[in-house]
């Protein structure tokens, strides 16, 4: 491996390099501990006190601090350190002089991002609803439109829905596009009219004001539109609380101490204030929640349902609730707080009365294990749990269908998954289950008019078939009725990999996977429901490495709606009309006046890995002209510097989508590879299992044999290929490293899982159990010494290590602050070699993702290009 050493002498070290010589790492403190005995095998971890799950140790908050400090100290991020102006592209009328590669990289990926901007409306019943974005501002504003010819509707829908909630029917604003009069529309050229007013829904910037971290996971506006109801994470540690709020006070702040109420919280103040208003209302509310409260000693049991007079209560509640929340907004507060002891997991689903909305409540280990049913205004105490999961390795989730009948319950583990069904239309009464759990066999899926449409896989079909089920043969504990069996729609096919499932009024759309390269199926359904898969089209594409991902589509229309990205394609939305074949760009990123794709390319190669498997590669690069500033021009041809990116694991593939950020490598003449190891779904369902429990070093294998392919093409060499991974990508990244530090002259690790066995032999942990089906449980000798053999932390040894930067971020919960706290300690302690440094760099008010604002977030990405293109020797 070439170092700073042989690439140059002492007197023309770059600033980077005179910083690196100059600047001492912090030294980690060891303190003897050691790991009970397994097996005849003992661990010692002289790191073991970083760990602090409070987060709240001076000595642990001190040195991860003083790790930040020396990270910034080699990585400047602010103005006047050095100067930069030949190191490559800069904002157009931007000088480069004096700024620091950080603060200029932050800045020129600033330039490509639109500054105000705005997504592609959608029609839901008689409101287009959008969201976008203000110059210099953060977070999106979610917005609405009436439709054209029903302005009107936004001001009548109060008065029209209150007098029909009571019936437990959809609002008349949903029903009413979804009549034969739809036949009549032309959805592909309908539009948005510009000249109806806006209507703010939520606005995230006046959220998001004084708080140091921000997220928001779910947005639901209710059936009657008069209602939004949104998740909120203020720390970064995914334990949502969830605000509801009249749209109409969209203009109106939860108070950041909302995050944590008192018992009753907001509601029950809300509740207070609109008895004293009106008495009669609230005494009727009262009464409603009496049968609630009585189901409350049923909520450990697996299915609960209302008692006898729930549905004469939930008829109260209907007619009097909307009154109580309109007194409330009229003279206290205008918000309703849903929080849980351990948070909820941002998931939250309205029933069609308006009033009624479900979520997923979490335990103490961050598990989504509850689904809890909340009427607005009664205090969160009486709220009560319709489906709990028991059994540890199963998480629990929720979202409404496409059809917007059912609320679809989806309760799974790694290689486990059953689903349950509850009528929005009729919240109280209890979950069906629309199909049997059976272990190791997989079930997702929607719902159409008289269908739910479901992909199953087994392991005799490890791709899965699609499967209809009428929705009257669903029946809630054997998972089909009178009516016998699902009926297969697309059978089971060794060679095609079914992704996903999308349901309209009319169609069924199949995402699917042949060769790791996607395609659409549309599948028409007949004037029954039932489906005509002998007439189904496929929608294919011609790119080299691109990706298509589904968009939230107007039921009711045969348009599709999704979006086309590659590695040198913007994102693009389209839409198909299933029907007619039509199909138009409705909308293409921006990424700055001079972007041209004709300077990119894109290639497919394949490396032999050691078991003689065809690994993909995914590679772009810029294809220069000689007019290109250096040092874009000598990136005619190879070998570039290149930086390998790889992920592998839980069957997620890699997204081959496009980046504007990454242009700020390509535009430097660095190439960017993507390996498609096996452990992720970049391929068919084998592909993942290859790469996980027992078969996880193929990951590793795979990498390395990409990294080899790559140089012997003569595509890059060791000294100027850096190789990336995040989260679960840490593992292919940090055992590479260990195997093979030769490959490399520096690598990223992103919230890097490094310190495998020892998370995985704590089942305290949040995920931990959950896991055991991915990784293997080292509880049992086999994956004990299996997880040892490859786990980065216990591989560490005195060799010479390339350049390595680790990030991590304090409140995360999926990948905990002091496994890349430890590595790094590890690495320092054992490298061997003068001419590489290790850093970590640590988010003290964030999670797992880092930062969320549009902005703030190019912060985290500059800090990671500016250290692979320093070790690279692009400066």
């Amino acid at each position: 491996m070439a170092g700073r050493g042989e690439a140059m002498e002492d007197g023309d070290l770059s600033a980077f390099w005179k910083r690196a010589k100059e600047t001492k790492p912090p030294i980690c403190a060891k303190v003897p501990f050691s790991f009970p005995p397994m097996f005849g095998d003992t661990r010692e971890d002289p790191h073991h006190w970083l760990r602090d799950e409070r987060r709240e140790n001076p000595e642990v908050l001190a040195h991860l601090e003083a790790e930040n400090a020396y990270t910034d100290a080699l990585l400047p991020c602010g103005e006047g350190t050095e100067s930069t102006a030949a190191d490559g592209p800069t904002t157009e009328g931007e000088e480069g002089e004096g700024l620091s590669m950080r603060v200029l990289l932050e800045r020129e990926m600033k330039a490509r991002v639109k500054q105000e901007d705005r997504s592609v409306p959608l029609r839901k019943g008689n409101f287009w609803y959008y969201t976008r974005e203000e110059e210099g501002k953060q977070y999106p504003i979610h917005c609405r439109r009436a439709a054209a010819g029903s302005a009107s509707a936004a001001a009548a829908a109060a008065a029209t829905n209150r007098a029909t909630a009571s019936t437990g029917k959809a609002a008349a604003t949903d029903t009413a596009v979804d009549g034969p009069e739809c036949k009549s529309r032309d959805f592909f050229t309908e539009s948005m009219d510009e000249r109806v007013t806006e209507e703010v829904v939520l606005d995230e910037n006046r959220e998001a004001e004084g708080r140091s971290f921000f997220h928001v996971d779910s947005v639901a506006v209710s059936p009657n539109h008069e209602y939004v109801a949104y998740s909120l994470d203020v720390r970064g540690d995914e334990r949502y609380v969830i605000h509801v709020r009249p749209v109409s006070c969209s203009h109106c702040i939860a108070s950041p101490s909302a995050a944590e109420p008192a018992e009753g919280g907001v509601a029950a103040a809300a509740a207070a204030a609109a008895a004293a208003a009106a008495p009669a209302a609230a005494s009727r509310s009262a009464g409603a929640n009496v049968g609630v409260a009585a189901e409350t000693a049923a909520a450990a049991v697996e299915y609960v349902a209302a008692d006898a007079d729930a549905d004469g209560d939930a008829d109260l509640a209907a007619e009097s609730l909307p009154v109580v929340m309109a007194e409330a907004a009229a003279t206290t507060l205008d918000t309703d707080v849903i929080t849980a002891e351990f948070g909820t997991s941002g998931e939250v689903c309205w029933a069609d009365d308006n009033q009624t909305l479900f979520y997923v409540a979490q335990d103490e280990k961050d598990r989504a294990c509850r689904v809890m049913r909340h009427v607005i205004g009664a205090p969160v105490s009486q709220d009560v749990c319709v489906f709990f999961e028991e059994d540890e390795a199963f998480d629990v989730g929720i979202n409404r269908t496409s059809s917007d009948r059912f609320v679809i319950v989806t309760c799974g583990s790694a290689v486990t998954s059953f689903l349950l069904a509850i009528d929005v239309g009729r919240p109280f009464d209890p979950p069906r289950q629309l199909v049997p759990r059976v272990h190791n066999v997989e079930v997702y899926g929607d719902h159409s008019a008289s269908h739910f449409f479901l992909l199953r896989r087994s392991a005799e079909l490890w791709n899965s078939e699609l499967l209809a089920l009428p929705v009257s043969s669903s029946d809630h504990t054997h998972g089909a009725g009178e009516h016998g069996q699902p009926s297969v729609v697309l059978p089971h096919d060794p060679n095609v990999k079914l992704q996903s499932v999308t349901a309209f009024k009319r169609h069924v759309a199949v995402f699917e996977r042949v060769k790791g390269l996607q395609r659409i199926r549309c599948i028409p359904l007949r004037s029954n429901g039932s489906p005509a898969s002998e007439d189904a089209k496929l929608v294919e594409f011609n790119e080299a490495a691109f990706e298509i991902s589904p968009l939230r589509s107007q039921f009711e229309s045969p348009l599709l709606r999704f979006s086309f990205s590659s590695l040198v394609t913007p994102t693009t939305v389209m839409e198909r009309d299933m029907d007619t074949d039509r199909q138009a760009a409705r909308k293409v990123d921006w990424v700055g006046p001079s972007f041209d794709p004709s300077l990119y390319s894109s290639r497919r190669l394949f490396a032999t890995a050691a078991d003689g498997t065809q690994v993909p590669i995914s590679l772009v690069h810029r294809t220069a002209t000689p007019s290109d500033p250096p040092p874009a021009a000598a990136s005619n041809g190879p070998p570039w510097p290149m930086l390998l990116y790889a992920y592998g694991a839980y069957e997620v593939p890699t997204r081959l989508s496009f980046s504007s950020d990454r242009l700020s490598l390509l535009d430097r003449g660095v190439a960017v590879a993507i390996a498609h190891v096996r452990g992720g779904g970049d391929w068919d369902y084998q592909w993942y299992l290859d790469g996980k429990l027992l078969r996880k070093r193929n990951t590793v294998s795979d990498v390395i044999a990409c990294a080899e392919h790559l140089i012997k093409e003569g595509l890059t060499t060791p000294d100027r290929l850096a190789l990336e991974g995040r989260s679960a990508g840490g593992i292919p990244v940090g055992a590479a490293v260990n195997e093979r530090p030769d490959l490399f002259r520096s690598a990223v690790a992103g919230v890097p899982f490094v310190d495998v066995l020892s998370t995985m032999l704590d089942a305290s942990l949040h995920l931990t159990i959950t896991e055991w089906e991915e990784w293997g449980n080292p509880k049992e000798e086999q994956y004990y010494r299996y997880i040892k053999s490859y786990s980065p932390v216990d591989n560490v040894k005195r060799q010479a290590y390339p350049n390595v930067l680790a990030t991590a971020s304090l409140h995360d919960q999926r990948v905990n602050y002091w496994e890349p706290a430890k590595w790094v300690a590890r690495l320092r302690d054992a490298n061997s070699s003068e001419d590489s440094v290790v850093l970590l760099r640590c988010e003290m008010d964030a999670g797992h993702f880092s930062k969320t604002g549009r902005f703030d977030r190019l912060a985290d990405v500059a800090l990671r290009y500016a250290f692979i293109l320093y070790t690279l020797g692009m400066q």
